[in-house]
């Protein structure tokens, strides 16, 4: 019974040191991951900084390295400023081009045509009649069971 004593309070002396190890490593992760999240604006639960610690720790040195640089804008780099506002234009450029996509595949209504800004009345009162927005023979359309107010809404 005594050597049994002995054995648990062994086990105890060596998981000590791990957990101290564990906390160690935590704490260095702490001060990488400080360089990661500003303090004024931390709003997270301590399980999701501790998650965050973890994946920290685990990044290679080199990428924590290059990380830190981005976030921080190290190099100074202005190219690097203009590409990413290049890719925004880009992305709304693009954005553009399939909305007139869009606009020439179903509506038939091609931006880029002349005629189509100068008769863009007549063009549009032809596609809100083949809609049937606007009614075939002239005016309105009216939904068959469409109660009309009269009233002013002020």
């Amino acid at each position: 019974s005594a050597g049994e004593g002995d054995s648990s309070s062994s086990a105890e002396v060596v998981a000590r040191p791990k957990v101290e190890a564990a906390e160690e490593d935590d704490d260095a992760a702490a001060e990488a991951l400080g360089e990661y999240l500003p303090v004024a604006k931390k709003k997270l639960s301590p399980e999701q900084e501790a998650q965050i610690r973890r994946q920290v720790q685990k990044m290679p040195p080199e990428t924590r390295k290059a990380l830190s640089d981005w976030v921080n804008m190290a190099d100074d780099n202005t190219w690097a400023v203009h590409a990413m506002n290049l890719l925004v234009c880009t992305f709304f450029l693009g954005i553009f081009v399939l909305f007139s996509a869009y606009l020439i595949a179903v509506h038939r209504v091609n931006i880029y045509d002349l005629e189509t800004w100068r008769n863009g009345t007549r063009a549009a009162e032809v596609l809100l009649r083949q809609n049937r927005i606007l009614s075939p023979r002239g005016g309105w359309y009216i939904p068959p069971g469409h109660v009309l107010s009269m009233h002013a809404e002020l």
